[in-house]
């Protein structure tokens, strides 16, 4: 590609060429630093839009960053690919702007991310992001139910109150502004509980190598100790009948914008009474009241997606490997691996296709109860089968949702008088599905359930709101493959 140059000019052309390039940019440095960077620039340089079809190289002079009273510049400067001196074709530069406006709006700090280009001369332009901080400090009380999901609360026990966990969890978003997260929490209802952890996006010159470290304690009258015909069972008691402690420091190291490595040290130390034993001798294997081992665990993941918080278009892998039990204490030997991979497309007309598929294989084939995984856990969970479990050692699910954007925008409530709280974003999406899965029946004989060892599968209709802060609220409608059906409620992305 020929550079364009040689461009033919009056001496007295070039020199006010000159003033006033030095001058936007004299005003641009002054404006920085009183805070209305954004609109006067506008006012001062020409803003570069979509219909500037141009072909041209240009070089970034200079990356201003407007908005941000709290968030330090290097945490955004962190996860932009342009810099200041580089050389682009105008084209690409735009492509390479919208990748970069996904992975700062990624970050989750910040309601709304602008990148704009102004052209100072025909062939050096200067790039303005412009961001609106979230609200960081949640002093909030936390009210949830301790069952797997909203649906199995109201089926399954009645939307019993006895059944949620309250108290009050203090967390800082942006700790020092630099992208820091420290959450406390204190916790009393269904599981007592107080628990410390504290996020640092790098520790390094770099800022590719991060740690997270956590702590936490719990106490338990009621827990699940078995599960018969696919639905946990559980023991209420007035005494308390299990206490858990945790405590795992990972080092995370980011290679690239979308490739992380996660390496973690973790040690539990559990302890059940009596009466859960009685019930269940297999609860911790052997009859045994207590158990503690050791975890090292690794997690490879590549993320291309658009928004993380509800993705529309890229892809998401993730492979992990983990060993409970390192021969420190006899309690425990069990080894997995969990891989999963996201796609999502988008299609013409508004129109998207997405799929998630994810494989678990976990050894001995004999495992203690409290200790075992499968379907009906988070994601995975086959929609139309809210209200089951499936436990088993191994398993495979697929789940693909075709849907069409009816509708979206973002509002700004000025009547509402916390600025952070002001953006109303909202998205509304009607769609279809179709899930199924498989999952390997342990050895425990009094674990066997009739959907293991069996294909199984589910479908329907629903609706998808994302809104402000990330929340997502599903609607759905689902037949499973035991002719079940049922509407169901979710507060969360499916996948």
């Amino acid at each position: 590609m020929k550079l364009k140059s040689g461009l033919v000019r009056s001496d007295m052309h070039i020199i006010r060429t000159k003033i006033a390039y030095f001058s936007a940019m004299c005003i641009a440095v002054m404006l920085s630093f009183t805070g209305y960077v954004q609109s006067q620039i506008a006012n001062d340089m020409d803003l570069l839009t979509e219909t500037d079809t141009t072909s041209r190289i240009v070089e970034i002079d200079k990356i201003i960053i407007t908005g941000n009273k709290k968030t330090k510049d290097h945490i955004i400067m962190r996860e932009l690919d342009i810099k200041p001196g580089e050389r682009y074709d105008l084209q690409d530069l735009r492509v390479i702007i919208n990748d970069d406006r996904n992975k700062v709006y990624n970050t989750s700090l910040f309601n709304t991310v602008e990148i704009h280009i102004y052209e100072l001369t025909f062939n050096r332009v200067l790039i303005q992001v412009d961001v609106d901080e979230r609200w960081y400090f949640y002093p909030i009380p936390k009210i949830a139910f301790v069952d797997r999901n909203f649906n199995d609360w109201v089926i399954n026990h009645d939307a019993d109150l006895n059944r949620l966990n309250y108290g009050v969890k203090l967390t800082q978003f942006n700790f020092r502004g630099r992208k820091e997260r420290l959450h406390v929490l204190f916790q009393g209802g269904y599981t007592k509980a107080a628990g410390l952890q504290y996020d640092i996006p790098y520790i390094d010159k770099s800022q590719r190598t991060g740690l997270s470290y956590k702590i936490g304690y719990g106490e338990n009258t009621n827990i699940r100790y078995s599960t018969f015909d696919n639905i946990q069972q559980f023991i209420d008691s007035d005494l308390i009948i299990k206490t858990s402690f945790n405590t795992q420091l990972s080092i995370i190291r980011r290679n690239s914008f979308y490739i992380r490595h996660h390496f973690g040290l973790e040690y539990d130390n559990q302890w059940i009474a009596d009466t859960v034993i009685n019930l269940n001798p297999e609860y911790f294997n052997n009859s045994t009241t207590r158990q503690q081992y050791f975890t090292i665990g690794y997690l490879f993941s590549f993320d291309h997606r658009d928004i993380i918080a509800y993705p529309l278009r890229g892809d998401l892998f993730r492979f992990s490997v983990m060993k409970r039990g390192l021969g420190i204490f006899d309690d425990l030997n069990m080894f997995n691996i969990l891989t999963s991979y996201s796609k999502f497309w988008e299609l013409n007309n508004k129109f998207f296709l997405s799929n998630y598929t994810s494989v678990y294989l976990s050894f001995p084939a004999q495992q203690p109860y409290a200790n075992i995984s499968g379907l009906g856990y988070n994601k995975n969970t086959i929609r139309g089968y809210e209200l089951l479990v499936i436990d088993g050692k191994s398993y495979i699910i697929n789940k693909t949702t075709f849907k069409k954007e009816l509708f979206a925008f973002n509002k700004k409530i000025n009547a509402i008088p916390i600025k952070q709280f002001q953006s109303f974003p909202l998205a509304v999406y009607l769609k279809t599905y179709f899930d199924f899965g498989y999952v390997s029946n342990l050895e425990n004989p009094e674990l066997t359930t009739s959907l293991t060892n069996t294909f199984i599968y589910g479908y329907g209709l629903g609706l998808d709101m994302f809104t402000t802060y990330d929340l997502v609220i599903r609607i759905e409608y689902s037949i499973n493959s035991q002719n079940d059906t049922g509407f169901f409620l979710h507060f969360r992305k499916d996948f």
